[in-house]
């Protein structure tokens, strides 16, 4: 099998793209891509995840929007593509209390809720188990060979506590949303779940697809913003120990933060400066097509921070087939 030996970078599947990152994705660094919605960032996002595949090394992708069961649908295009079939494991977040799966106190819940006639609230039903079991694991089936392990999960209590972080997440008698440290607070993240993960199936590259879904669904006002900025930081932390420690290329895919009182402010990506810091690359992803009937859809990523390169100094056209990006 024939490995890429680009030192340093984590290649793509597309020469293009490459070329537009500067040498591919940055092993021990964290990359962003950011951009409008359906301009193409999660077709990307596992294009890259099926090219490590087929070089063989596996790869984790915490898919916090719940779309990658549409999404691979493109799995396919890509066997072909890179020759190899790509196999795909879907890895959940569990709670144990005591000895019964919290699978089995969560299908009692909803019975219990049944039995009362009042209507079955998910979400109720989460934070009911958040309290008599705060602490989760991966649960999943390890492939001989390399694969892609998809965790797929919206909740930022359980992607704060898969890295290790033991976070509760509540609001005040005023709305504003709090975040209270767990006994035990931060561990080490190599011995967290997430961490154990990727080391155990040997993966080079982990994406969060998206990093902004979570939290825009958990912090949803402006007085919100100090707990947001405060948990955005413990969680890219660890993420930045996870790719120094193991030497591995960590993409977030991300939305853009709009100012409305400037339509023409150049687009950043939503996070605020946290995520300016942080992202040592970041790259912005921009339709360049009129319409959606075009057999071959232009995309552009524009250089937005780049350790060897000014912002805005690189933008490198790309095209999407029914290949993915060539």
């Amino acid at each position: 099998m024939q490995q890429y030996n680009v030192q340093g970078f984590i290649k793509t599947g597309s020469d293009r793209v490459d070329e537009a990152l500067g040498g591919g994705l940055a092993r021990g660094a964290l990359t962003q891509i950011f951009g409008e919605k359906g301009v193409g960032k999660s077709l990307l996002a596992l294009q890259i995840a099926c090219y490590v595949v087929s070089r063989g090394r596996s790869s984790v992708i915490l898919d916090t929007e719940q779309s990658y069961k549409h999404l691979l649908g493109w799995l396919p295009s890509f066997n072909r593509r890179f020759g190899k079939q790509i196999k795909v494991v879907w890895t959940r977040v569990e709670r144990d209390i005591k000895r019964k799966k919290a699978s089995e106190v969560k299908a009692a819940l909803e019975a219990l809720f049944s039995q009362l006639k009042m209507p079955i609230d998910q979400s109720k039903i989460q934070a009911i188990l958040w309290i008599i079991s705060p602490d989760v694991n991966l649960s999943y089936e390890r492939e001989k060979e390399p694969a892609i392990y998809i965790i797929s999960s919206p909740y930022i209590r359980d992607i704060l506590h898969i890295h290790g972080i033991r976070a509760d997440i509540s609001s005040s008698s005023g709305g504003r949303v709090e975040v209270r440290m767990l006994p035990g607070m931060i561990v080490d993240v190599l011995s967290s779940p997430l961490g154990e993960l990727i080391k155990s199936v040997k993966a080079d590259v982990l994406i969060y697809d998206s990093l902004s879904m979570p939290f825009k669904s958990t912090f949803i006002s402006t007085q919100d913003l100090p707990a947001r900025s405060a948990t955005l930081a413990m969680l890219l932390s660890q993420a930045q120990k996870l790719c120094n420690s193991l030497n591995i290329a960590i993409l977030a895919i991300n939305h853009t933060s709009e100012n409305p009182s400037n339509p023409y402010e150049r687009s950043k990506p939503y996070g605020g400066k946290i995520v300016g810091y942080d992202f040592k690359f970041s790259y912005e992803m921009v339709n360049l097509t009129k319409g959606s009937k075009c057999s071959e859809q232009r995309r552009a990523i524009v250089v937005h921070r780049h350790l060897l390169m000014p912002p805005y100094s690189k933008n490198t056209e790309v095209l999407i087939t029914n290949e993915g990006f060539v």
